[in-house]
Order: structure tokens, then C-alpha cells, then sequence
């Protein structure tokens, strides 16, 4: 008998190899190898694991010919570089269809944007903009990052577009809020003929901002610090004309309004009622402009208001005065210039 270990030709009858001392009961020898348990509970999580990124993988690492170019190597760097305006680097490596998809929505929501500044919708507006960039520039990447892990691609289109909102919109959007500042009236201010509370406006801003003011001008501006309850402004910031500047003789008389002890021109008066304020006088000094507080909201308690602290929230310094109004862009009903 031949030992199945060895090869050595064994008497018949032996029961174990003379040589190796091998069985040689074929009984003995085992010919099926072991394996796991199918039931074992880091072999069913192996698996689920593994049926779920096969799953992920098919739904997030799809293929579409004209809207994820195959470029690699030289090309992909000037078709990088110009889309810095989304859908530019695309028809630069000649997907015009994914260029024009790309550079079409993107200036939609740009669009968007400043048709409904400002307002609580626009900030969504803007970040469509933005991710439809991120998304630009991934597609123009997709072939290098088609070989980085999922969770990887994930990370970086999040990266990239906080990168692209915080490095290059936030700074734009700053640089022009030196030009213009966009605001929302406060709700404090009384109704007027001219604004409502809610009105979206625009007014100078910092590098546009005259260096004096003049009668009749319509300013957006800082309420100054006051004490006592019986005064109260809600943002801190008041919207109404000028109607005093240095040199002026101002005087409010059964709220009737004096300027040089004139009455002033209709373009010249608040924009708000000056029935409600106490007699007044002003003189006015170099560096303040007079504001009369006629749209701002008074809170009296039974108690009346005391002349000194209307006297201070009608006077404020000229580093208060943010900057002149120019148009009104809510709601679109009234859109125009501020005269």
C-alpha cells in the first residue's frame, strides 16, 4: 500500500506508513479544507460592509462623457486656470455643451443674487452660485480624482467650496460694499411716505462717501448712545434727512420747523411728522449735522421726554452719518432712485 505522504510502497495490511509513521487509513485523511463560519458576526458585518461600497461606488463614481472630461496630464491646467469663469475651461478642452451648462446657471444665480439683495433669500442664491463653481472645477478634475477613495472626493468638493465662499466671494462681496452697502430698513422706524420698514436699500459706502453733507440729503446713519427708558431705538440706526448743517440755526415751535428762521423746502424736511417733538432750539457746531428723530418710535411710560436727550439724538457727529441713500432695490414695485 502506497502512503499517501511519502510515495514509500508499504506491506499490505500495515496500518501506518514504515517510513513516516503516516496513517494510512484512508478514512483518516482529511481532503475537504476548513472554513469560516458563516455565522459569525464579523463575517456578516464583512459582508454588508462590502455590498454597501459596491453600491456607493456605482452610484457616486458614474461616468457622463461631456460633463466629466477626460483630461489629464499639460492639458488640464489652462483649462483649470480658465475656469476661474465657470464653463471657460470646459470649452477650452472643447465640451461647449458642459461650458455653456456650466457658465449658464452659474450666471443665473449670480443674477438671482442681485435681483433679490437684500433679502433673507439671497445668501441661497449666492451659494448656488458657488457650489455651481466647486462643481466646475471638479468636473475639470474628475479624471485625477477619480482615483482618490470616495470619502476623499467628498471632503475635497466640501473644502473647495468653503474655500471658494470664504477666499474669493466674501472678498469681492466686501470690496463692494465699499462703493455701496446694501440694508434692510429696521422695523423700529415709523411708517413714512418715503421708506417702510423693510424696504431693501442701498447707500454709499466708505470710499463714495462725501466729505460734507447738505441740507436735505436722505442719510442712513448711527443713533448716538442715550440714557434713561424713554428713548429707544431698536438696531441703533436712524433714516431721515439732514436739515441742519454747521452753522445753522435750527428750532422746532409747536412742531413747526425753523431752519435760519425760515421754514425749509419741501426737499428739505424730515421725511417723518415733527408734530410729536418738544420746542427745540438748535445751534449747530462745527463737525454735527441736525437729524430730527420724527421717524423713530418713543416709548414714554407716563413719563414726558426730556429735551436734553432729544437735543443728543438730533445731533449727531458727522463720523455717525454712514452714507447717503441712493436707491431703493425692495420691493420691486418702487424700485428707483431716492430723491
Amino acid at each position: 500500500m502506497r502512503c499517501l505522504n511519502c510515495g514509500f510502497e508499504n506491506m499490505p495490511g500495515l496500518k501506518s506508513c514504515a517510513r513516516c509513521a503516516s496513517s494510512l487509513a484512508l478514512g483518516d485523511v482529511s481532503v475537504v479544507p476548513g472554513r469560516a463560519s458563516a455565522l459569525r458576526l464579523r463575517t456578516r458585518f464583512d459582508r454588508l460592509r462590502n455590498r454597501v461600497a459596491a453600491v456607493t461606488s456605482r452610484v457616486l463614481h458614474f461616468r457622463i462623457p461631456w460633463w466629466l472630461p477626460k483630461t489629464r496630464g499639460p492639458r488640464v491646467w489652462p483649462a483649470l486656470a480658465r475656469t476661474a469663469l465657470p464653463g471657460l475651461g470646459h470649452i477650452h478642452i472643447g465640451h461647449r455643451v458642459a461650458g455653456w451648462m456650466f457658465l449658464s446657471i452659474w450666471l443665473t444665480f449670480l443674477l438671482l443674487s442681485l435681483l433679490t439683495l437684500p433679502s433673507w433669500v439671497t445668501p441661497w442664491f449666492l451659494s448656488g452660485a458657488v457650489a455651481t463653481h466647486a462643481a466646475a472645477v471638479i468636473s475639470v478634475l474628475a479624471v485625477e480624482l477619480s482615483f482618490e477613495r470616495i470619502a476623499m472626493r467628498i471632503l475635497f468638493g466640501v473644502l473647495l467650496f468653503v474655500a471658494l465662499r470664504q477666499l474669493v466671494y466674501a472678498p469681492i462681496g466686501g470690496l463692494a460694499q465699499l462703493f455701496w452697502v446694501p440694508i434692510i430698513v429696521p422695523d423700529n422706524l415709523v411708517p413714512g411716505p418715503v421708506t417702510q420698514a423693510g424696504d431693501g436699500l442701498v447707500y454709499e459706502g466708505r470710499w463714495l462717501r462725501p466729505e460734507q453733507f447738505e441740507r436735505g440729503d436722505l442719510v442712513f446713519y448711527q443713533i448716538p448712545a442715550t440714557t434713561g427708558n424713554q428713548f429707544y431705538s431698536l438696531e441703533g440706526f436712524g433714516l431721515d434727512r439732514i436739515v441742519g448743517v454747521p452753522g445753522d440755526e435750527v428750532s422746532v415751535k409747536g412742531g413747526d420747523l425753523l431752519v435760519n428762521g425760515k421754514a425749509p423746502r419741501p426737499e428739505e424736511m424730515p421725511i417723518g411728522s415733527t408734530s410729536s417733538l418738544p420746542d427745540l432750539d438748535f445751534v449747530v457746531s462745527k463737525g454735527q449735522y441736525v437729524i430730527l428723530p420724527t421717524r423713530l418710535s418713543f416709548q414714554t411710560h407716563n413719563v414726558s421726554i426730556r429735551d436734553e436727550m432729544i437735543l443728543r439724538v438730533s445731533l449727531p457727529p458727522s463720523d455717525f452719518i454712514l452714507g447717503r441713500v441712493l436707491f431703493r432695490l425692495q420691493p420691486w414695485s418702487r424700485f428707483g432712485r431716492i430723491e
